[in-house]
């Protein structure tokens, strides 16, 4: 007797054999990998931050190709012919999964293009607050050599021009009553600036790294800060602020007033060689003479200083600078080395 055959069930046999036990298997582990990985980059990112250079690019390095292999793999487990939806579904939450890293990660300048959009004001590339009295920043791709701050502003944020290497001059206005800690930082084609008569707070290192520097003038109205020979100090000259970077002089004494220099108050000054500190200083800020490339001799007239940095060696008065330190015999407080530098007698200085 014939066996019995029915066409209809020979044509599903067909179609199932389309789609083995295998590629479901496949499928639904590509879907699991896919969230795995998803996941991953999720924490990574969320983790990960807090805007310095370094946690952008783990992001970048570490994230990112999880999300792109994340998304891959996912859609690839999609096209998988499998005969259970349990692969394309474990894919689908995979690729939607893909998207929460990027969208974290996207979260923190969306929230600062909107917060610009709606506390900040844009005026040819410049931020300011709503009110124009606080400039929070001048695009340093900006090609204009020289600029007027307007004057409405009273406030010059930190880092506001920072690395802007366009600029030769910038006007402050009389309006501008404080200008914050590395404002001007890296401005490396200013020549000279004049601080106004109203200005009563400046932040430290306003000046580092401006190269060409030569002077600093103030205003002869102001009741806060003064200048001698383009040098900014206190009124009291008790307190050296800042030696211009780009003042060509190779040997400094600092005045005999002066009982304390400020932080990063020498900074990049190359062309020093010889700088020479009178017995009343007895403070030197965090990073007071860092960076001095062609220094070769600190000369103290009096007792050993207390530095700021409390010990810490990236906050250290001669930080990255290699002059040896020549003291009086009578001098007290002197060891062996100051600041990481060898400490010998003045006779012995050549």
């Amino acid at each position: 007797m014939s066996e019995w055959w029915d066409p209809v069930e020979v044509k599903e046999n067909k179609k199932s054999n389309k789609n083995p036990p295998r590629t479901n298997e496949i499928s639904s582990v590509l879907g699991v990998i896919s969230i795995i990985l998803a996941l991953i980059a999720l924490i990574i990112t969320s983790c990960n931050l807090g805007g310095s250079m370094g946690e952008v690019l783990f992001i970048i390095l570490f994230a990112f190709p999880l999300m792109i292999s994340s998304l891959i793999i996912s859609i690839i487990g999609l096209f998988l012919r499998s005969k259970t939806l349990i692969g394309k579904k474990l894919s689908t939450i995979g690729l939607i999964l893909t998207f929460f890293p990027i969208a974290v990660a996207l979260a923190p300048a969306l929230k600062e293009w909107i917060e610009d959009k709606r506390y900040n004001t844009f005026v040819d590339e410049v931020k300011f607050n709503k009110e124009m009295t606080v400039l929070i920043s001048y695009s340093e791709n900006k090609k204009e050599t020289n600029y007027t701050i307007p004057e409405s502003v009273t406030i010059i944020r930190s880092h506001a021009f920072a690395n802007c290497t366009s600029l030769t001059s910038i006007t402050i206005p009389d309006s501008v009553t404080s200008i914050e800690w590395g404002a001007f930082r890296g401005c490396r084609s200013l020549k000279s600036i004049t601080i106004p008569d109203g200005v009563t707070s400046i932040g430290s290192g306003v000046f580092v790294d401006c190269s060409n520097l030569k002077t600093i003038k103030v205003g002869a109205g102001n009741m806060n800060y003064t200048e001698v020979n383009g040098v900014m100090f206190n009124t009291e000259k008790t307190v050296l602020h800042t030696y211009p970077a780009g003042k060509a002089e190779t040997n400094y004494r600092i005045p005999d007033s002066v009982t304390r220099i400020g932080e990063m108050a020498f900074m990049y000054c190359d062309s020093l060689t010889s700088i020479t500190i009178p017995d009343g200083v007895t403070r030197i800020g965090r990073r007071a003479i860092g960076n001095c490339t062609s220094l070769t001799a600190v000369t103290f007239l009096g007792d050993a200083p207390e530095e700021d940095s409390k010990g810490h060696p990236s906050g250290r008065a001669l930080w990255r600078s290699t002059p040896t330190i020549y003291r009086k015999p009578e001098a007290k407080g002197w060891g062996e080395t100051f600041g990481g530098r060898p400490v010998k007698l003045i006779s012995e200085k050549p």
